[in-house]
């Protein structure tokens, strides 16, 4: 099986896929890209999010000039990058179980899916992208993508005994949305300077 390309740099996604992480984020995103809505109709369209939570996203990512909201209306909308953003993640909010979706917004997670989207990757290979994430946290978040269904584990008899990481069939359904996030990604690095 061919490794997957160093492609996927690190520094590159940091900032804007920093802005992913947190319970709710990829789905509020995916929501207001359908158009502005009102915190009620916000609470309406994602079930199960509470008040608490709802009240930390759109803050920080108004302060990151994605979500823009209107007073006078009351309406919360995405920016235009906002906008390019929200039309990216739909399609993985749409392709991907909803509890997937809750395991892709833990930090680190949409990074370790958009480089195995190139192909599989050796856990050394992956650690080695991702330098500034502690081994313990990969193999968590390989774990848990593992569990939802996104990722396979494929232990390779040695010697030296290898374990690859590949996307399932499942994970497969999602490598559309995931170009479409790594592009989105790509842009936002590129007006940024990265």
């Amino acid at each position: 099986m061919p490794c997957a390309s160093s492609s996927v740099n690190p520094r590159q996604y940091a900032i804007a896929l920093a802005l992913l992480q947190g319970r709710w984020s990829i789905r509020l995103l995916a929501t207001l890209a359908e158009g502005p809505l009102r915190y009620s109709d916000l609470m309406s369209a994602l079930p199960g999010v509470s008040p608490t939570v709802l009240n930390a996203r759109l803050p920080r990512l108004a302060d990151s000039g994605l979500v823009s909201h209107g007073h006078a209306r009351s309406l919360y909308e995405l920016t235009r990058t906002g906008m390019s953003l929200g039309r990216a993640l739909r399609p993985l909010c749409e392709r991907a179980p909803a509890d997937a979706i809750a395991v892709i917004e833990h930090r680190w997670a949409l990074p370790i899916l958009l480089l195995l989207g190139d192909g599989p990757a050796r856990f050394s290979e992956i650690e080695r992208a991702f330098p500034a994430m502690a081994p313990d946290t990969l193999s968590a978040r390989l774990r848990e993508l593992g569990d939802s269904g996104l990722v396979e584990r494929h232990v390779e008899p040695g010697p030296p005994v290898s374990t690859l990481y590949s996307l399932t069939k499942e994970g497969e359904r999602l490598r559309p949305a995931l170009a479409r996030i790594r592009r989105w990604a790509d842009d936002s690095r590129r007006r940024q300077g990265f």
